[in-house]
């Protein structure tokens, strides 16, 4: 399924992310963190992202992740579910 819309969910403070979603022809995924963040936790957040778009039934879209630093999976895969439903028009708001 493709986007209707952009749309963000979640913020940039600690322990959280902020999402941004918006259409796009194939499921690319881009993460903004601290290196050290990126270097440890990049291909476990990218999992969790891309996990969070398969079950939304997303499979083209440009997700942009930027970790506030100490984000959980769960946060993480909610602020995508999230932000997923919005830009295409669900009832997430």
């Amino acid at each position: 399924m493709k986007l209707n819309t952009s749309a963000q969910a979640g913020s940039e403070n600690k322990s959280d992310v902020l999402v941004t979603v918006s259409p796009a022809e194939e499921l690319t995924v881009k993460l903004l963190a601290k290196p050290i963040i990126a270097k440890q936790f990049g291909a476990q957040i990218e999992r969790a992202v891309r996990q969070a778009a398969a079950d939304e039934g997303v499979d083209a879209a440009r997700i942009e992740v930027r970790d506030g630093g100490g984000a959980l999976d769960f946060a993480i895969r909610a602020r995508v579910r999230c932000a997923l439903r919005r830009a295409k028009g669900g009832a997430a708001s």
